[in-house]
């Protein structure tokens, strides 16, 4: 029993005034006069006793009359359901629903986004009906504000069903946010005061896995009034998995050569498959539909482990591919993880040309070009080929370049070729490549020619590149990997370079000079190398790359044809959800009057904006994505762009936040586990106080009107009681 206002209790003090009324206006007994005496006194003592009974009846009227008046007006409440003194009162209550992968874990054929729904619908069943309901999809962020507060029950019930798993995953605590926003904007000015005045709840369905909470703290509320929370917890304390929980190419890209190895690293994880042992399973990966690799493997309880897999690309065409990697299981809790998609891309080997005085001499730096997947035209330079059938010239110890090859070299460059200048190995600078016609495509002067320390020789100083150029992106992969081959790589001469206007160091030697170049390059939009030290057969005097126990030799070529044959670089085809969105512009191939988007043999028409881009805001499957360009009237279908989508390997963490983490954020007792023998109205202590006020004002003029009979019944009788004394 509570008092909405207590102070007005103070008001009982005015209980003692019909006590003093009582005392002051109470009549005196009639005297009576009568001569028998006897008769006389017996009706003085009948007289008196009905008197006073008459006057304490009134009295203890006016009193509760009093009492009546100040509780009512003090606004009693009162708890007693045996009495029937409780109901429902209508309230505002926001329901967050954790969507992510990881509530489709399935027990007995339920998931856990199925167990949410019908603890929600156990709710709903209690709530009157004209309250306010709010329903906040957390993985779906882009609906909080379309999504409206709802009057009706069914409405919310229906609400709830539509939901589904959703590939995207996103904390529950943004949810949790925008609920407590919401409840803030009834107190504004431009509130709703009906609904402001609701008492307000905000309620969570989450299976509390380290994904769904986020690691971040629900923000304060700024509403006046305040918000009861609860977190349902609808989670497995002892989850059993296994599952891809990744997939990547070691070599960190997507984009390979028809020819070439892929190298392929998939991750997998067992999470309480048995602590006493361990799981044995089968990897299968599909490339197009079929099946590429088979492997098995064994895997510790609760550990990971990363499987290293070779895809063949030798007799797959060039063009878009699609690779689908699946554990050989049939029978798992959790099926989104069971499988992983990706993408590549092959094309055809690169066109590049390799010129030298004598052909036989730069034979071996022709060879590891071919080696790293290049088509190389391997040329004397007397021949005067024809340079734009190639994506890449690479003058190599040419002595005496002439005149008319510098200015060929400069149209090439102008029309979007790159060309990588190594030097001859002589004693001076060759005067050629002083001329005004090589400084024209050349992005430094040779000096001189640098002997090195005889005992350590200069390397590449690596913690003083230019990481941000694109020549020594590669590099920076290869430190990352601590490939051995950066460890020993040793020049003993090289030319003294100084750039010009157009060029800029990226790689310097660490022999102590500043300024001494091992790569300089030419500045946006000339794409032009320069590589201080000789590669030809004859250059053993001058470093070690081309030893057999360094593998400089190969690393350094591709680092000038990667840099130089960058144009055709691929946009990325692999993605995770919730981490980026696939991103898409549109160039010259896609000159189509209709594009679509497949999946799964299903098409959906997209467009690009004005930027000529398309961005994948509405993907909303895992799987491997096709763009494809169709002209109705040709009946010409043709894909221009492929790419795949993953759920983020952390859905696959099945590990729970702890409970009194939620309790700390959300308030204590507000972690509600899944007991389905506690009820949920004890679990919410949803019972609303009666308010007795309309009665007690009820019950106040019934008690007037009784006061009021009685007495003009009473006065009046002693009236006329009165009247016949005096008479006799």
């Amino acid at each position: 029993m509570i008092f909405v206002y207590p102070i007005l209790l103070g008001g009982l003090v005015l209980a003692a005034l019909p006590v003093l009324l009582h005392f002051l206006i109470s009549r005196q007994p009639t005297p009576l006069t009568f001569p028998a005496f006897r008769f006389l006194m017996q009706k003085e003592r009948s007289n008196t006793r009905s008197l006073q009974l008459r006057h304490l009846l009134l009295l203890l009227l006016r009193i509760g009359l009093v009492v009546l008046v100040c509780v009512a007006l003090a606004r009693l409440r009162i708890f007693q359901e045996t009495l029937g003194l409780s109901r429902e009162k209508p309230a505002a209550i926001v329901l967050v629903f954790d969507t992510s992968p990881s509530m489709d874990y399935k027990v007995g054929g339920a998931s856990r986004l199925d167990l949410a729904k019908k603890r929600a619908f156990e709710l709903l069943d209690q709530l009157p009906e004209d309250g306010r309901t709010l329903i906040l999809d957390a993985c779906d962020p882009d609906s909080f504000s379309s999504a409206e507060w709802l009057k009706s029950l069914e409405k919310a019930r229906q609400r709830i069903q539509s939901l589904t798993i959703q590939v995207r995953p996103e904390p529950v605590t943004k949810a949790i946010d925008e609920g407590l926003r919401r409840f803030a904007e009834w107190d504004g000015p431009r509130g709703d005061p009906e609904a402001a005045q609701l008492p307000r709840f905000l309620c969570v369905f989450s299976d509390r896995t380290v994904g769904s909470w986020g690691g971040r703290t629900p923000a304060k509320t700024n509403s006046t009034v305040p918000v009861k929370r609860w977190y349902f917890d609808v989670g497995v304390d002892d989850p059993v998995d296994l599952a891809i929980s990744a997939t990547d190419f070691a070599s960190g890209r997507d984009s390979f050569t028809a020819g070439e190895r892929i190298p392929l690293r998939v991750t997998v994880k067992a999470t309480g498959k048995g602590k006493d042992k361990d799981v044995q399973n089968l990897l299968v990966v599909l490339v197009d539909g079929k099946e590429a690799i088979r492997q098995a493997f064994d895997l510790e309880a609760d550990k990971q482990r990363t499987l290293a897999l070779d895809l063949e690309s030798a007799k797959l065409d060039p063009g878009f591919h699609s690779v689908e990697i699946r554990l050989g299981t049939s029978d798992d809790s959790l099926a989104f993880n069971n499988v992983r998609f990706a993408t590549i891309h092959l094309h055809t080997m690169p066109p590049v040309l390799v010129l030298a005085d004598d052909p036989s001499r730069t034979k071996p730096f022709a060879d590891r070009l071919r080696a790293l997947l290049y088509a190389v035209d391997h040329k004397d330079v007397r021949d005067k080929p024809t340079l734009s059938r190639y994506e890449a010239v690479f003058l190599v110890g040419v002595h005496a370049p002439s005149e008319a090859l510098w200015e060929a070299l400069d149209d090439y460059m102008q029309n979007g070729g790159g060309v990588a200048i190594i030097p001859p190995a002589l004693d001076d600078p060759p005067a050629p490549y002083a001329s005004a016609a090589a400084q024209k495509v050349m992005p430094g002067r040779i000096v001189k020619r640098i002997d090195a320390p005889a005992k350590d020789g200069a390397r590449w100083e690596l913690n003083r590149m230019d990481t941000r150029h694109s020549f020594v992106a590669p590099l920076m992969d290869w430190l990352v990997e601590d490939w051995d081959f950066l460890r020993h790589p040793t020049a003993y001469k090289y030319w003294e370079v100084e750039p010009n206007d157009s060029g800029a160091h990226v790689v310097r030697y660490d022999d102590g000079e500043p300024g001494r170049s091992a790569v300089v390059v030419g500045k946006a939009p000339r794409k032009v190398v320069l590589v201080t030290t000789p590669l030809g057969d004859d250059s053993g005097r001058w470093h070690n790359y081309n030893e057999r126990t360094n593998a400089f030799g190969f690393a350094l070529p591709q680092l000038c044809a990667k840099y130089l044959c960058a144009a055709r670089a691929e946009q990325r085809l692999n993605y995770q959800f919730g981490a980026e969105l696939p991103h898409v512009r549109k160039d010259a191939a896609f000159s189509f009057p209709k594009h679509v988007l497949s999946l799964d043999g299903l098409d959906r028409d997209i467009a690009f904006d004005a930027a000529n881009r398309w961005v994948g805001k509405n993907v909303g499957k895992a799987g491997t994505y096709a763009i494809a360009g169709v002209n109705a009237a040709t009946q010409e279908r043709k894909t221009l762009h492929q790419f795949s989508i993953n759920v983020p390997a952390e859905e696959s963490d099945l590990s729970l936040v702890k409970a009194s983490k939620i309790e700390k954020a959300l308030g204590a007792g507000s972690h509600v586990p899944l007991d389905r023998k506690t009820p949920l109205r004890e679990s919410l202590q949803w019972d609303e106080p009666m308010e007795l006020f309309p009665w007690l004002m009820i019950g106040l003029l019934f008690l007037l009107a009784f006061e009021n009979l009685l007495a003009n019944k009473f006065y009046q009788h002693d009236e006329e009681e009165g009247s016949a004394s005096r008479a006799a």
